[in-house]
C-alpha cells in the first residue's frame, strides 16, 4: 500500500516539476503571450477611440502627410527614408514625440511605411499619427490621429512593433522597424496637417501653387489624326454607300 502511495506520489510529483519547467522555458521565450498582451497592452479608453480616426474622400499616401506633420523634408518610398536621411538627419532607436518611425520593406509592405509619432506613454507604448494604413482602398481611406503602437522586440529595441487595429479591438501584426527619425532642432514639427482635413465631415482639399490650366479656344484645336487602317484587315461591306472599306482597329484608350 504504501509503495503503491510512494509511486502515485512520485508521479504527481513528476507532473508538477514537467509545468513549472514549461512556465520558466516560456519565461524566456523572445515572443510575448497572448494573455501577456491582454494585461499589459489593452485597449486605449474609449474617450480617446471616439475621434481617434476619421475617413476622407481620397487616399493619401504615408509619405506626403508624414513630411508635413513632422517638418522632415525627404522624398521617396517611405523604406527608402531610412538610409537617405544619413547626413541630414539624426537617426535612433528611441521614439521620440515629432520623430518619423520607418517601417522596413517587406514582402507585405512593398514600399514601407512611415508614421510620425505624437505621444510617448512608456518605453513600449507610443501613439502615432498616420495616413494610407489598411488592406484595401477602403481601409486606406482614413486618417489616424492617434494609434497605439506597441514595442514586441525582445529587447526593447523596437526592431518590431504591432498596430492597434479599432474594428478588431487588438493588435494586428508584427512589422519590422527600421528606427526613427528625428527632425532638426531648428524644425518644430507642426502635428498638424493642411493635406487631410481635421473635421472627419470635410474631404481634402489639395493646395498647389502651381497655376490653373486654362482651356484652349475650339477653333485652336487640331482635330485628332484617324488611326492607320490595319494591312491585313478584312474588308467589310459599308451599309450607306454598299462598297467595301477597310476594317479600322480603335485606339486603346489608357485609364489613369
Amino acid at each position: 500500500m504504501s509503495k503503491s502511495l510512494s509511486v502515485k506520489t512520485m508521479q504527481k510529483i513528476s507532473i508538477l516539476f514537467s509545468l513549472l519547467l514549461c512556465i520558466a522555458l516560456a519565461g524566456c521565450s523572445s515572443t510575448y503571450t497572448k494573455e501577456l498582451y491582454q494585461e499589459k497592452y489593452s485597449a486605449p479608453p474609449q474617450k480617446q477611440q471616439k475621434d481617434a480616426y476619421y475617413r476622407i474622400k481620397h487616399s493619401l499616401q504615408c509619405v506626403p502627410y508624414a513630411r508635413e506633420m513632422s517638418g522632415i523634408q525627404l522624398r521617396g518610398n517611405a523604406h527608402t527614408w531610412w538610409n537617405k536621411s544619413i547626413g541630414h538627419y539624426q537617426r535612433g532607436s528611441k521614439p521620440k514625440v515629432g520623430s518619423i518611425m520607418v517601417l522596413s520593406k517587406t514582402s507585405r509592405l512593398r514600399f514601407g511605411h512611415l508614421a510620425v509619432v505624437k505621444r510617448i506613454i512608456d518605453s513600449r507604448n507610443i501613439e502615432v499619427a498616420h495616413s494610407n494604413w489598411g488592406g484595401d482602398k477602403y481601409t486606406r481611406s482614413y486618417i489616424y490621429r492617434r494609434m497605439p503602437v506597441v514595442d514586441t522586440s525582445p529587447n526593447n529595441d523596437w526592431s518590431q512593433a504591432r498596430f492597434w487595429n479599432y474594428p478588431s479591438s487588438s493588435y494586428g501584426s508584427v512589422y519590422a522597424v527600421s528606427g526613427f527619425i528625428y527632425p532638426n532642432p531648428d524644425t518644430k514639427p507642426s502635428l498638424v496637417s493642411t493635406l487631410a482635413p481635421q473635421h472627419p465631415n470635410k474631404v481634402i482639399i489639395r493646395k498647389t501653387n502651381a497655376p490653373i490650366p486654362r482651356m484652349k479656344p475650339a477653333s485652336s484645336l487640331r482635330a485628332a489624326p484617324k488611326p492607320a487602317p490595319r494591312l491585313n484587315a478584312e474588308p467589310s461591306v459599308s451599309p450607306v454607300i454598299g462598297v467595301p472599306k477597310p476594317m479600322v482597329k480603335p485606339m486603346p484608350v489608357a485609364i489613369y
